[in-house]
């Protein structure tokens, strides 16, 4: 079977992206992770999945951090919100919850744990933008819709100026 052009290069791309991109590369252990028995793991595996998740997450902020350094511009990480730590959820997330893996859950509270429980400079954990918001705002277990995108980027916005007015001494 000969695939067109365009089928060749995005098959080439793929094949490129999986050999080069770490991020490929965790996403998709993380997929096999949950795909595989029957989408049960146990704490001791989800225990393992996150500490590597963790160490890995902090590698790379640090490298960007040094970059940032380097290079003169200013570093600002957010911890993003899931569907699982969305304190009311809509009906149509419960649905979205009740198709999520089994695992899915548990481990994303404990990834977060971990993140909420840090205090470096400039991350900033965000997980929590949506707690008093009780419409749809995921479409699925991570992707948010236009609302959803509009108060991350005010809860980003905010932050970022609050910081610099702190660190320039303005309004205080």
């Amino acid at each position: 079977k000969r695939l067109s052009l365009g089928s060749q290069i995005i098959s080439i791309a793929k094949d490129w992206i999986a050999e080069q991109s770490k991020i490929y590369k965790a996403i998709s252990k993380l997929l096999a992770f949950f795909d595989s028995d029957n989408n049960r793991k146990d704490d001791e595996a989800i225990l393992t999945l996150v500490a590597k998740l963790n160490e890995s997450y902090w590698k790379s902020y640090g490298l960007v951090e040094r970059l940032s350094k380097s290079y003169g511009f200013n570093l600002f990480c957010f911890w993003q919100p899931v569907i699982f730590t969305k304190s009311h959820l809509s009906d149509e997330e419960k649905t979205v919850i009740q198709r999520a893996v089994h695992s899915a859950p548990d481990f994303q509270a404990r990834i977060n744990q971990c993140m909420v429980t840090d205090t470096t400079k400039n991350f900033f954990n965000i997980s929590d933008v949506f707690d008093s918001e009780s419409n749809t705002i995921f479409i699925d277990n991570i992707h948010i819709s236009e609302e959803g995108n509009e108060i991350v980027a005010e809860r980003i916005v905010k932050t970022i100026y609050k910081h610099v007015e702190h660190e320039n001494g303005i309004g205080n």
